[in-house]
């Protein structure tokens, strides 16, 4: 991980470490070889360079289990100005904090990993957002893209996100 990268993710990972009371179970649907894919504990991050959605996320699989333990942290930051001819939505308050965020469900068909989190209400305020997650299992490594829906006045925001096996398996 670049230097960078790291005096970054640090903090946050401070903040999933006391977040980890909260952390959520949810049902891994899939065959039991694809959910054995899964097993193990991972850890990883999302970002956006385009929104001020971006996180980290937590992932806890047992053997032969169909329920998993997982958080996603979201620590927003400004997003950036909008396109020239756009208004910007102006936030009212102090600077959203971080926010953990629970999935709904969790698929696993084959080396595809699909998911999709509660609904929450946007941190810089105007509505509801629906996030949901695609990726690709590459032995200890999932990677893909995010989308999120906001019931408001601003455009569905993307990203990439990357998940990695720190144990397990």
């Amino acid at each position: 991980m670049p230097r960078r990268s790291s005096i970054l993710v640090l903090p946050l990972l401070a903040a999933l470490s006391a977040c980890a009371s909260v952390q959520t179970q949810v049902t891994v649907e899939g065959s039991a070889d694809d959910r054995a894919r899964l097993e193990g504990h991972w850890e990883g991050e999302f970002e956006s360079g385009d929104s001020p959605r971006n996180g980290i996320m937590d992932f806890d699989l047992a053997a032969d289990s169909d329920v998993a333990d997982a958080v996603v942290v979201l620590t927003p930051h400004e997003p950036p100005p909008p396109p020239e001819g756009e208004d910007r939505i102006e936030r009212r308050g102090p600077r959203p904090g971080p926010l953990v965020l629970e999935f709904t469900w969790i698929r696993i068909r084959g080396d595809e990993l699909q998911a999709e989190l509660r609904p929450y209400d946007d941190p810089f305020g105007g509505g509801e957002v629906v996030m949901s997650l695609r990726g690709e299992i590459r032995g200890d490594v999932i990677e893909g893209t995010w989308s999120a829906v906001r019931n408001g006045p601003a455009p569905r925001a993307t990203g990439r996100w990357t998940l990695r096996r720190i144990e397990g398996r």
